[in-house]
């Protein structure tokens, strides 16, 4: 797929609300972006902290209280926006709620702030860009552009309302994304009849290990574990040994959910390493990196496992607390 069809010119904005602080590596992801230059973002953020951003992500101000009464404005219902991670179950209304952002494009659509980027045109070809959705999970999907399918969402499935009661339920109901089987808006635009695109390109990094395994969704996870990913001038590569021989595979992006990454490179750099868990200098020219593949560090000592057990634990510890009183 990589390369083999680029520069579709179809329109697209991907709409990230994001409050608080950015990830320490957000200067990392706008240069990403910047590299995807006919492609656009817009930031909706109450952080006014100074970063490089380039011409094609655009930082709108709002506050969370701010968003909150815009959504509340949009409905004839109290929605539940009680905490900010709970807009993530919102996202496949952006189109709707956000129609000012939106209009003009052929594609807008909704991602995450914890990833970085690569070549994207090279994997959003003419064909797939004449799909209806294009992906299934929250880190990142394209809808679209048109009234019916912003308004989509508010179609009865199995009838039910599932967006109503998505977005009155207090708990995450995923509503934005494929998830153990759960309804969610890909089977909407599927009932109707709307065409969805649902290979993903994502190297979507496995939470509950040190290394970098992927996930491959449906509980399969990816077992290699010689490899090294690097950006490039805006192409992601992750390099792995198999056998004897050293593969180079593109991937749309990397996503690095509940990760705490170091920050071990500036955003001048134009080439750098991605391993766990810290962005760092490439000890050798990427044009030689298969033939010296072995003499290249490929990892530095993390708790992500532990980490990630213990927060779980906490959760469940203050859920059963919460169920007793």
């Amino acid at each position: 797929m990589y390369g083999e069809e680029k520069m579709a010119n179809k329109t697209i904005n991907i709409i990230i609300p994001y409050f608080g602080n950015f990830p320490n590596y957000y200067q990392l992801f706008l240069d990403s972006c910047a590299c995807n230059s006919t492609i656009d973002w817009t930031i909706i953020s109450d952080n006014d902290a100074e970063y490089d951003f380039p011409p094609n992500v655009k930082r709108v101000k709002m506050s969370f209280a701010d968003v909150k009464r815009l959504i509340d404005n949009k409905f004839n219902f109290k929605a539940t926006v009680n905490s900010v991670h709970k807009l993530c179950e919102y996202k496949p209304a952006y189109g709707y709620i956000f129609n000012d952002i939106v209009r003009g494009y052929d594609y807008w659509g909704y991602g995450d702030l914890d990833l970085i980027y690569g070549d994207m045109r090279s994997f959003l070809t003419d064909d797939i860009l004449s799909y209806d959705k294009v992906f299934t999970l929250g880190h990142l999907s394209l809808i679209r552009n048109t009234d019916e399918l912003n308004r989509l969402f508010m179609k009865n499935i199995n009838d039910k309302q599932l967006y109503k009661e998505a977005f009155l339920s207090d708990s995450n109901f995923n509503f934005d994304e494929e998830f153990m089987g759960k309804d969610n808006i890909n089977t909407i635009f599927r009932k109707y009849g709307y065409s969805v695109w649902d290979k993903s390109f994502a190297a979507d990094i496995y939470t509950k290990s040190n290394g970098f395994k992927l996930d491959l969704g449906d509980g399969k996870i990816e077992n290699i574990k010689d490899s090294l990913f690097i950006w490039n001038n805006g192409q992601l590569v992750r390099f792995f040994a198999k056998g004897k021989e050293i593969k180079r595979e593109y991937f749309l992006y990397i996503h690095l959910q509940k990760r705490k990454m170091n920050v071990r490179v500036n955003h001048s750099k134009t080439v750098y390493k991605i391993i766990p868990n810290v962005f760092d200098d490439l000890e050798v020219d990427f044009d030689s990196v298969e033939e010296d593949f072995s003499n290249i560090k490929k990892k530095k000592f993390n708790n992500q496992y532990i980490s990630i057990r213990y927060r779980n634990l906490k959760d469940k510890v203050k859920n059963y607390i919460k169920v007793k009183r």
